[in-house]
This record gives C-alpha cells, structure tokens and sequence, in this order.
C-alpha cells in the first residue's frame, strides 16, 4: 500500500506542499480535530521498511516520473540525482506518496535528508514522529540519529502498554523539549497537558486522561522526565494498578523498551523537582513550593522501584537533565527456585548431601 491509501496522511501531504509545519497554518486546526486526544495505536499502525537501500526502492517505485523529471531537469531519477544536496529536494514526499508507503518516506527522509522534505513530514502528524524523535536525539548531543534508531523508538511508541488502559501519543511543538502537546493543547474540552519530556505517553480512564507519561528519546537511550497525575484528587482507578503508579508505568516504559534495545533513564528525584522549578521561572513558584510540593516531587522520583534498580552514577543531560540508568534486579526468586530444586526430593535420581543423607523438603499441610 502507497502513502496514497492512507487517506489522512495523503490529505495532510496534499495540504503540506507549501512545506509548512502542521502547527503553523490551517491543518493545525484540522489535526487537531482529528486527534484531539492524540495519536492512538491505530494511528501508529505504520510499517517500517526492512531493505538494505532505501534509495534503490525509492528509485524504482517511482520510476514512472522519469519522463517529467527527463523534461523538467533533463534527467531521471538516478542515485547521484536522490542524494545530491542540490537536486534531492526536487522529488517531494507528495510527489512519493502516490508509489512508496508512509515508511518508506521517512526512511528516505532519514538517510537522505532534505529541509523541504523534513518540513513536509512535520505537516503529517502520524509521520511527524518520526521527525520528532530525531530531533529530540539531536538536541540531547547535537547529532542526526540513524533510521535503525529511529524505527527502534518508534516500535517501542506502537508497542507501549499501561495494562488494560487505553494509551495515545502527543509531542511538543516545534524543537521545544517541553512545552504544551502539539495535537491535545487549548482544545475543548481537553485542558491543556503541560508535557515535560519530547513525547507524551497519556493514559485513559473510561475517556479521561488520568495519568501523563513524558518521555525523551536520545542517542544514549529514552529518559523518563514526567510520570504525573491528570489530577490530585479522585484518581479511585489507582487501585486497578497491581503497586504504586510510579513505580507501574517505569517498569511498563521499561518492558517496552527493553524489547527493542532501548536503555532507559530516569531522572533523579532532586533534579526532576530542579526541573519543575525552572518552568516557573517567568511567572514565579506556586505556594508551598519548598515546604510541600518539592519534597513530593523529590520523593516520587527517587522511591525504591520494584523490579528494576538504578545503575551508580548520574548522566547529565541538556535542559538540566541528570538521569539514572535503569536495569532489572537480580531476581532472588530464581535464587530460592534453584535452591528448592536442589533440595527437593526427586523420583528418578534423589539429592544426597555429602554425607550420604538423602535430602527433601518436607510439605506440611
């Protein structure tokens, strides 16, 4: 299937030609009506293309431009034509969009590049992800990221679960790495979600967004920045959670990740309340900042978590970032399994001590 049947992502390519960000002209409006809670997991549904040279299947897909590219620019659609930083903006994700699929735009967008293609993809929601997530990685270390790294945070965007809950995705605007979502702001009757990280990660409650999960993808791996509560009271939906909230959506960040090789962070608890801070520098902090809220805020952050633990030593990040890397604990479960298969008493071949003596564990009941 070409980009071209996808109607929504077609229609927003039609409407981007003039290379403006969805943000900045009237398909802003538009996006946001269709996604006003943002991106669900259908909207993501998008594969990602596995071949060794994206330019070769670009080239061949859209071989029926040659003769318009043969009249306008006396040449066909060659490798030297795709890649030279003169001409490679002349073929359009429009112009793609009616031969390679949605995943082969960005891809081609990724390794060849390109500014009017690169504003071209922002117009599209469902693929401004993908151009998200590289310049979130880009302005952690100031260099491009490469598309194996993009399709691997993507993935973990399509496969992130919070249990039973419904889960939908919204970005920041611009190369803001935090600031109000680019879909789910100022929209009726949604209040504005002030997110934190690059992404949003919003989980649902019987049509109420109840809890914010902000995440930044980086070369290093994904920093979680925000793991915060919609609201402070009436959150009775806590006790469908098997532990803590927190300590639930790091660990579901972690899993998903994890399949994909993506290390995760988290920031630390004193730095994540430092963060806070810093973004109410222009209209001053609330009440109760010192003696209350940011001992909370440093106390979430910095509890013990159930199955995962935080490696020695801080990372420091830009936009005052210093984070932990997490990993899994060693499970004393397996410990005490190994030690009650040694010591139980098998029917075949039973366990003896050095002494000769048999050894079982005796069942009471």
């Amino acid at each position: 299937m070409t980009a071209k049947d996808f109607p929504v992502i077609y229609d927003f390519l039609t409407k981007g030609k003039e290379n403006r960000r969805f943000e900045e002209y009237g398909s802003e409006t538009e996006a946001r009506i269709l996604y006003p809670r943002g991106l669900t997991k259908a909207d993501l549904n998008i594969d990602l293309p596995e071949c060794d040279d994206i330019v070769a299947v670009v080239a061949e897909k859209c071989h029926p431009l040659n003769e318009y590219f043969e009249q306008s620019y006396r040449t066909q659609l060659t490798r030297e034509f795709l890649t030279d930083p003169k001409t490679k903006d002349h073929l359009t994700n429009w112009m793609m969009a009616h031969f390679c699929t949605p995943g082969e735009l960005c891809r081609f967008f990724a390794e060849v590049g390109g500014y009017y293609r690169s504003e071209s993809l922002k117009s599209v929601p469902q693929l401004a992800v993908f151009w998200k997530i590289r310049n979130s990685a880009w302005r952690f270390r100031m260099k491009e990221m490469e598309w194996k790294d993009m399709a691997a945070y993507y993935r973990f965007f399509q496969d992130f679960e919070f249990g039973d809950f419904e889960v939908t995705l919204d970005m920041t605007t611009g190369c803001n790495t935090r600031s109000g979502g680019a879909l789910t702001r100022k929209y009726h009757p949604y209040s504005e979600t002030y997110i934190d990280g690059t992404f949003g990660l919003f989980i649902w409650h019987k049509g109420k967004h109840v809890l914010t999960i902000s995440v930044s993808p980086t070369h290093a791996g994904l920093i979680i920045n925000q793991v915060q509560l919609k609201e402070k009271k009436g959150n009775r939906w806590l006790y469908q959670l098997p532990r803590h909230y927190f300590d639930f959506a790091v660990e579901c960040v972690y899993e998903a990740a994890e399949k994909h090789g993506i290390q995760v962070m988290l920031i630390s608890g004193k730095h994540a309340a430092e963060r806070v801070a810093s973004g109410y520098e222009k209209v001053g902090l609330p009440e109760g900042w010192h003696e209350e809220i940011a001992p909370r805020i440093t106390r979430l952050y910095s509890q013990k978590l159930t199955n995962l633990r935080r490696k020695p030593g801080l990372m420091r990040f830009f936009d005052k970032n210093l984070v932990y890397r997490l990993e899994r604990k060693s499970s004393q479960r397996n410990l005490v399994n190994i030690m009650e298969a040694c010591f139980t008493k098998s029917p075949t071949s039973p366990r003896t001590s050095s002494s000769g003596r048999i050894l079982t564990l005796s069942t009471t009941s």
